[in-house]
């Protein structure tokens, strides 16, 4: 393996020093100035992730820890600290944090006095309800996480048109 100077590496990546130590950082690779060497092979595996893709590779990463699934894509290196410690984070808040707060509703919807229906009653039986209860989870789980899921290959697609017609 080749070992080049940081500053080096980032000049030819189009990047400042300050920027490509930072990335080195966050992928776990010691290097503590632009004059330190380090391997070639390893410093551009931290750039690995940049862009549109880098950004669906994160959400992913932290929806899936969310969601009891804990899995990552291959092309991110989460076995370092700062992924450890913040996606253990969102799983901890992913998975227990909304309980209590859904308690308290609870409780409070149970205290409440049963009152007798009137003609501006919505019946909770019927299939108008739960059909009105679907739409509004699927339309609000939409809303919530498609944007941000789907703007990372959005932008990849538009970025290969782009490279196409430059040709």
């Amino acid at each position: 393996m080749t070992k080049k100077r940081v500053h080096e590496i980032a000049k030819e990546q189009g990047l400042s020093s300050k920027e490509l130590l930072e990335k080195l950082k966050a992928a776990g690779v010691e290097a503590k100035a632009a004059a330190s060497s380090v391997e070639e092979a390893v410093a551009l595996k931290a750039l690995e992730n940049s862009g549109p893709h880098g950004l669906t590779e994160i959400m992913y990463a932290y929806s899936s820890a969310t969601g009891n699934n804990g899995s990552a894509f291959a092309g991110l290196s989460a076995n370092v600290p700062y992924w450890n410690a913040t996606l253990g984070i969102a799983m901890l808040l992913g998975r227990f944090a909304y309980v209590v707060p859904v308690l308290a509703m609870a409780g409070a919807i149970a205290a409440k006095p049963k009152l007798a229906p009137t003609a501006g009653t919505l019946p909770t039986h019927g299939p108008l309800f739960i059909g009105l209860l679907i739409g509004v989870i699927l339309i609000m789980g939409g809303l919530q996480f498609f944007p941000s899921q789907a703007l990372g290959p959005i932008v990849e697609h538009f970025q290969v048109l782009n490279a196409i017609a430059g040709r």
